[in-house]
Order: C-alpha cells, then sequence, then structure tokens
C-alpha cells in the first residue's frame, strides 16, 4: 500500500517498453502513480499492475481534471510516437511536443515539484534513420519549450536522454530485436 509520504507521480507512456518498467519500479517503491494513456493503448504489458494505479484516457478526460482529481508531484513523461504505427505527423506532434507542453503547463499551475521528459539520442544531432525525422524534430522543440517554459514557471526540468533500450517485453519492431531475429535466421 502506498506510503502519504510518497510523491504522487503522473506517468504517461506507461504501456510502452520503458513506461511499463517505470510503473513496475514506482509501484514496488510504493509510490502512487496516476497513469494517463490512450484509449487505444494495449496494457499488455501492465495489466497485473492495473489494479494498483489510477488510470485516465487522454481521451476522454481532460487533462486538467486529472491535476484536479488528486495532487500530482512528479510528471513523468515517456509517451511518444515514432510513426511506426502509421500516426499522421500531426498526431506525432500531439504525443511528442503538444501534450508533454501542456502537461508541463498544467505541472506548473498546480505547484508539481518536478517534471522529467523521456527524450533520446535524436536531440543530439545525430543523423537519424529516413523516416525519423519528424520524431527527432518533435522532439528538440518539446526540449527546448519545455526548458524554456520550466526555468520562466519555477518547475524543475529534467530531460534524460535515454540512447538504446532493449530488455524483456520489448517491441519486436525495433532495431534490437529485428537484429537478434535476423541473426537467429527468424
Amino acid at each position: 500500500m502506498p506510503s502519504s509520504a510518497q510523491p504522487t507521480v503522473l506517468l504517461t507512456g506507461a504501456t510502452g517498453f520503458l513506461g511499463s518498467h517505470l510503473l513496475r519500479g514506482l509501484l514496488e517503491r510504493g509510490v502512487p502513480v496516476v497513469v494517463l494513456k490512450r484509449l487505444r493503448s494495449d496494457t499488455w504489458r501492465i495489466d497485473e499492475q492495473l489494479s494498483a494505479v489510477t488510470i485516465h484516457d487522454i481521451e476522454s478526460t481532460p487533462l486538467r481534471l486529472v491535476f484536479e482529481s488528486r495532487p500530482i508531484d512528479v510528471v513523468i513523461h515517456a509517451a511518444t510516437s515514432y510513426r511506426r504505427k502509421g500516426e499522421t505527423v500531426a498526431e506525432l506532434m500531439e504525443a511528442n511536443l503538444l501534450l508533454p507542453m501542456r502537461l508541463l503547463e498544467l505541472a506548473a499551475a498546480f505547484d508539481c515539484s518536478a517534471f522529467f521528459n523521456a527524450d533520446s539520442f535524436s536531440t543530439k544531432g545525430t543523423k537519424l534513420p529516413q523516416g525519423l525525422e519528424y520524431y527527432a524534430l518533435s522532439k528538440r522543440h518539446f526540449v527546448e519549450y519545455g526548458s524554456h517554459f520550466a526555468a520562466a514557471n519555477s518547475v524543475q526540468f529534467t530531460n534524460v536522454q535515454i540512447e538504446h533500450m532493449y530488455g524483456p517485453d520489448d517491441d519486436r519492431t525495433k532495431f534490437i530485436p529485428t537484429a537478434i531475429r535476423a541473426m537467429d535466421g527468424g
């Protein structure tokens, strides 16, 4: 059972690879977690944790209501779009730029102590494989907007640059699982 002394974390991207591991880690430490997800999100990675968290579907719950329904102390934004599932550029921008900006504005309005953004190698100026240009632009722009806004509004903004990840329950369409399958002949 979560301790009342623990800060409440709002987590986006909980159904993805990184977010699902973050969710398990937070819950193991007794941290109360509010999950913000899409209606169409497949929860298979977190099915065992669903009963332990408060869940809001982004399409049916206004973001302000999420912050009004319970105090949020920390926001961890791990949701992202790479356009691997056929998303439009506008949908990518919504996930990678507009959603986190709205959350950061609400974090400031509701006196959250910290905002963590899961970023990637894309903001380093590294040449990316074709098809990831919009992803890289959206991530870079959010880091710029987010850093500026947080500094002006006294929110601790931490941009966590993640190089490469791989582990249990990883998405089979990503590079490392694809390379392993190719080496295995399957």
